[in-house]
This record gives structure tokens, sequence and C-alpha cells, in this order.
């Protein structure tokens, strides 16, 4: 798939048109990824917030019973692309391997909507469900969040947000390929060496890192901020389960893994899988790889084991 791109050329998404870039990216993660199951009902949403409307959409089998778990799901793309109709293929699937509902926010995006926009967003999202659990035909003791890439940071924000009583209680954290650290881009932080093994040639490209991480924090000291550079959290201690998702070949592997560290250091209950011959967003090309399709089910069946214990 690389070799094809490569071969394919066109620009780095950091030179198209905003828009054309998240054509293209919604586009991709469709073609890419497995496509929208039978059996799973769609429902538009618009989430009330000081801010205006938050649009979502909530994915549920049909004929589910209420009480039905419920997986939040924030999208990767660097805070700056990604959206439901890319990721609906994606989240029916979920909603139908797992047996649960998806709820999937469109969260404010960068740069329009710099940090903590989407922060602000997720924990808007959370207690909205949480308030509406009724309504929505889900069971309020049985919320995890999962997210891909800049979601996995959202994620893991509303597991420490949930810890800290700014949302409610959380089942379980899903992080996939998270953004751990964003130091690194502004000239300071730890180094970490998968970020120079896979810096080019491997989809997320050290030029992409820093235009997403330049896009959505456009102070350079917000690379300190702990809810950014989430390694910085002093205190792990409390934290809901977590299943941490990294991807052999992908330059965010070692961030993620240690987050997993220190959670696990901390007390946790961290289950950490590295999965091998995979590069960044492979849940994004289930469609196209037989071992993404593979990861990909042996993780719903672990959440869905998690939420149906």
């Amino acid at each position: 798939m690389m070799d094809a791109a490569l071969a394919a050329g066109g620009k780095p998404v950091a030179e198209l048109p905003l828009a054309t870039a998240r054509e293209a990216y919604s586009q991709r993660y469709r073609e890419r990824s497995l496509p929208a199951p039978v059996g799973v009902a769609s429902e538009n949403i618009a989430i009330p917030t000081v801010e205006g409307p938050l649009a979502a959409r909530l994915y549920k089998p049909e004929g589910a019973k209420n009480g039905l778990p419920l997986l939040v799901y924030f999208h990767g793309g660097g805070f700056v692309l990604g959206n439901a109709a890319g990721y609906e293929g994606q989240s029916m699937r979920l909603a139908q391997d797992i047996g649960c509902a998806v709820l999937f926010p469109e969260y404010r995006l960068a740069p329009e909507h710099p940090f903590p926009a989407a922060l602000l967003d997720a924990i808007n999202t959370l207690n909205w469900a949480h308030a509406h659990a009724n309504e929505i035909g889900i069971d309020p003791s049985r919320i995890a969040v999962a997210g891909d890439s800049a979601g996995g940071n959202l994620a893991a924000n509303m597991a420490i947000a949930s810890r800290d009583g700014r949302v409610p209680k959380l089942a379980l954290q899903v992080l996939f390929y998270p953004v751990t650290d964003y130091r690194g881009h502004f000239g300071s932080g730890p180094k970490f060496s998968s970020r120079e093994e896979f810096a080019k040639g491997f989809w997320l490209d050290r030029t992409a890192q820093e235009w997403f991480a330049r896009s959505y924090l456009q102070r350079p000291e917000d690379a300190h901020d702990s809810r950014t550079s989430i390694l910085l959290q002093s205190d792990m201690s409390g934290l809901p389960p977590a299943l941490v998702i990294t991807a052999a070949y992908d330059p965010l592997r070692d961030e993620g893994e240690a987050y997993a560290r220190k959670m696990e250091a901390a007390g946790v209950a961290v289950t950490h899988w590295c999965i091998e011959g995979m590069i960044h967003n492979f849940l994004g090309h289930t469609a196209k790889s037989a071992a993404a399709r593979a990861a990909f089910d042996r993780i719903a069946a672990e959440i869905r084991k998690r939420l149906w214990a």
C-alpha cells in the first residue's frame, strides 16, 4: 500500500487546501476501512453546548434492547481532519461486533478551533450521553471511551476527567496509537526513537505531524500543558481500566507505550498490545489488509468481553 501511494505521487497533506485535505482523508478512510454492515441503525444528534449545537451520530444494532453499553468514539486526523462520514463503516462495525451503542461526536477541528475546543466538546459529549442515557437506550454504568491518534489523546483526557469527577465514571478507555506528547514538535521534551525511525515513508511523516501539532496548538506553551502532552500528567492513579493499542511501524509507537507504562506504574489495570507489521492508522485499512482486519476483530472481541462482563 505504501509503495502504491508513493508511486501515485500527490502533494503532502500539509500542502493541500484545508477543504481538499479533509475531503481526501474522509474519502480514503471510508474506502479503505470495512464497509457499513446491514442491521445497524444510524441517528443524527445535536448535542447542545454553550458554543452551539455539536453534531454527533449514534449507532445501534437494530432491534437491540435498551440498556446497551455505550462506546463514545473520538476520531483521529491530527485534530484537523476526520468526520463521521469517513468513519461510518467502522462505527457501525464496532456497534455490531461489540453489541453496543456507538456515539461519534463531530468535535470542532483546528486550525479554526484550536486547543482546547476539541477537549471541551468531548466533555460535553460524555456529560450529555450520561444525562440522556434513558433517552438513547444505554446503560450509564457501562460507558467507555475510545479514540485513534488525536482521538486517543481525547479519550485519555476523558479517562482523567472521569477520575476527577468532571465527566461520568467510565468503564473502560481504549487508546489506539494515541499521541501523548507534543513537546518534541516545539523543540523540547523526550526523544522517542520511533519518531526518528519512522519519520519518513510510513504515512504519518514528520512534516505531517508538525503540521497537525502547530494547527492544534497555536501557542508553543500549550505543548507543555498536561491536557495535550498527557505524559506530563503527574497523577495517573485511579484511572479506568485501559486497553492501549500501538503499531510496530508507527512513529507514535514509543509515546503510546510510555503512556501505558506510566498508567501501569500508577496501579491502573492496563492491557497493551503492539500490533506487529502494522503502521499508524491501521484501523483505516481493514478493507485492504487481512492483518489489519484480524487486529480489528481481536480488539472488538476484547472490548465486547470487557463491556459485557
